[in-house]
């Protein structure tokens, strides 16, 4: 399946709502995958701005640094995001956070 990557101006918290507690892929390398699911969106307010975060829930056995990486949902689409990982208490995994912030 090839498809056209999401541009970053084309993710709103909308885009994400349908999506909440499931799959995504982040792509690491040619080959190597990593799946985490999207455990919560959360809105912040802020007059004049979109301002939402996502957080992400992978495996403890393999620990991301923060940088951009491509990611995939099966029924969204491909796309880009920084992922920066987060110190939530979880016996489940490691958390991962995106934020946008962006003038409306």
């Amino acid at each position: 399946m090839t498809r056209d990557i999401l541009k970053l101006e084309d993710l709103h918290r909308s885009t994400f709502d349908p999506y909440l507690e499931q799959k995504f892929v982040i792509h690491l390398g040619p080959t190597e995958r990593l799946e985490v699911e999207l455990v919560q969106i959360s809105e912040r307010k802020s007059p004049n701005t979109e301002s939402f975060a996502l957080l992400f829930l992978g495996p403890f056995d393999k620990v991301l640094s923060q940088k951009i990486y491509r990611m995939e949902h099966a029924e969204m689409g491909a796309f880009e995001l920084f992922l920066v990982p987060v110190m939530v208490p979880s016996d489940r995994g490691i958390h991962y956070e995106a934020l946008f912030n962006r003038l409306v």
